[in-house]
């Protein structure tokens, strides 16, 4: 009596079932870091957004700084010309400070940010002001300054993706790098 073996369609069938199900059972390290920087970057392009908007319904200069300590903050001040010294923001709803730790927001321990906003004075700053008509521009004691370009980079381990800030009309896009 003969035996009956698999044929190619039965083992490829039950390989891919085995291989599909090793996937949803051990998800990648590396889908939890695309995750957490494109919240972080999310949550960047919206703080960008939100003060520009500020800017024009209040028609008030609006300031988003974005620093890297210890911490990585992204912080949404209203202010008046210069020397006079920035106000912290509250969010609309919840009337708490427009202050923002990505690193616990997104729950990456390992993120880090690089924020470049280049002026026609030729500096680099990590902040930027939107005037009362939304115009992306840098002031100081000195003067005025308008923006030439503008990116934030966030990243969490292989995962970058770029914040960037449109000259001119202040449009934020995100995209993979």
């Amino acid at each position: 009596m003969a035996t009956r073996g698999y044929t190619i369609a039965e083992l490829l069938a039950v390989t891919s079932l085995i291989a599909l199900a090793a996937l949803i059972i051990s998800p990648s390290s590396s889908s939890h870091e695309d995750a957490a920087a494109a919240r972080a970057a999310e949550t960047v392009a919206q703080a960008l957004a939100f003060a520009r908007d500020e800017s024009i319904r209040t028609t008030s200069l609006h300031q988003v700084e974005i620093t890297q300590s210890t911490e990585l903050t992204v912080q949404l001040m209203s202010r008046d010309e210069p020397p006079i010294p920035a106000g912290i923001v509250t969010k609309p709803t919840t009337r708490q400070p427009f202050e923002l730790n990505l690193r616990n927001s997104t729950g990456a321990s390992t993120l880090t940010s690089v924020a470049r906003f280049a002026t026609d004075d030729g500096q680099i700053r990590t902040q930027i002001l939107f005037d009362g008509h939304g115009l992306p521009k840098h002031i100081d004691a000195s003067g005025h300054a308008l923006l030439t370009g503008g990116e934030v980079i966030v990243a969490n381990g292989n995962s970058r993706l770029r914040v960037t800030l449109a000259p001119m009309t202040g449009r934020v896009t995100i995209e993979r790098i």
